[in-house]
């Protein structure tokens, strides 16, 4: 089955396609092959401009584990719509034809009469509804059909397709609740893909994203929670964290609920509520913090060091290597990386970093995540 996201935004919807196509990010599920491929449909002039639609071919999940797992972690927050395809079609203008066909067999209507001589259907041969079917010489008769007797919900791109549905099929009423069945229907790449559902497999999420990037220091966490997530680093009361640059502590809050003990590095002043008993704030520049570090390591090193500083990825790089002494080996650096400006000039700026964590670093990897803003990027590394 071809599954179709629909994203808030076309920005969201090219790195929902790059962790469909990435088994290491852990985004969706990576015990089995996912997909076969992942694309962006219906872009226009620029990438920053389209329907935010992403198409993934032949998915693997059944629809309610894909809706369980996208439900269960940070994704919940950038897909607003699923559609479930089972066929693709180019005839455009005639769609709803083949709409009624896959509608016929839901009811479990015999065809045949439809297939030749006066019925509904011409053709030198029967349409193949996954193929171009724009060389078939096609009557298009709709008095032979019979509409299924269910509720049917309509789940349309763009949303105009649904009034044309209901304006060629009358009998269609599109059902807001208690429906036993979902269609969809979407357009783009001069194709209409389509297909028909269970109701309970629906996923339609009224994503409200001023709640969801309410203050900084949710919009700070929403990066920390994907790229644990994405990474498979899971969070433990036993460990012992150090967040440099740390003012005015959002991430220090998220860890502190979640393991031993954080230590926050910052000559800025923490907000009172980051303050709490498994917190030590450590009022200074990373520079001079070294003293306090060693005090701190002494019997045991970091199991987790991050960063989410104002400074440019190249001089906030220059900071930390100096800490990874600090780090366990084995354990994990997560960076955000703030560029200045859309400028095509990030790969290059990644593959310094690399360069200068390479003598502590392995399994480095720069990621676009979903709460990264345009030019934001997350880098993480493992200590050698």
């Amino acid at each position: 089955m071809d599954v179709i996201l629909q994203s808030v935004s076309q920005p969201a919807a090219h790195r929902l396609m790059i962790y469909a196509s990435s088994p290491h990010l852990q985004a969706f599920p990576s015990e089995q092959r996912f997909c076969d491929h992942a694309q962006e449909i219906g872009l226009n002039e620029s990438d920053f401009k389209g329907p935010g639609l992403v198409l993934l071919q032949n998915c693997q999940l059944s629809p309610s584990d894909l809706v369980k797992h996208i439900m269960s972690c940070f994704l919940r927050g950038y897909i607003v719509r699923i559609y479930w395809c089972t066929c693709t079609t180019a005839d455009i203008n005639n769609f709803s034809f083949h709409v009624k066909r896959m509608l016929m067999d839901l009811e479990g209507t015999d065809q045949s009469a439809f297939l030749s001589g006066e019925g509904v259907l011409k053709a030198s041969k029967k349409v193949d509804m996954e193929s171009d079917s724009l060389d078939l010489n096609i009557n298009y008769n709709s008095e032979k059909f019979m509409v299924p007797n269910r509720k049917i919900r309509l789940q349309t791109f763009p949303r105009e397709l649904a009034m044309k549905l209901i304006d060629e099929i009358p009998e269609l009423e599109g059902a807001v609740h208690d429906f036993s069945h979902s269609l969809y229907v979407v357009k783009g790449d001069g194709l209409i893909r389509y297909g028909i559902g269970k109701g309970e497999d629906m996923y339609l999420v009224a994503c409200d994203r001023e709640a969801l990037l309410k203050g900084a220091v949710a919009r700070a966490c929403l990066k920390l929670e994907e790229v644990l997530y994405v990474k498979g680093i899971t969070l433990n009361s036993h460990m012992l964290v150090l967040d440099v640059g740390a003012a005015p502590g959002a991430w220090t809050e998220y860890l502190s609920k979640k393991v031993h003990h954080v230590v926050a590095i910052d000559p800025g002043k923490l907000d009172q509520n980051v303050l709490a008993g498994n917190v030590t704030h450590i009022c200074k520049k990373a520079q001079d913090s070294m003293a306090d570090l060693v005090m701190w390591t002494t019997g045991r090193n970091f199991d987790l060091l991050v960063c989410d500083m104002n400074k440019h990825p190249v001089e906030a790089a220059e900071i930390i290597v100096p800490l990874l002494k600090f780090l366990k080996y084995g354990s994990f650096l997560i960076v955000t990386l703030k560029f200045h400006g859309r400028g095509k000039n990030k790969d290059d700026k990644v593959g310094e970093l690399k360069s200068i964590f390479g003598a502590s670093l392995k399994e480095m990897d720069c990621i676009w995540l979903l709460a990264n803003s345009i030019y934001e990027r997350t880098f993480v590394g493992r200590r050698k």
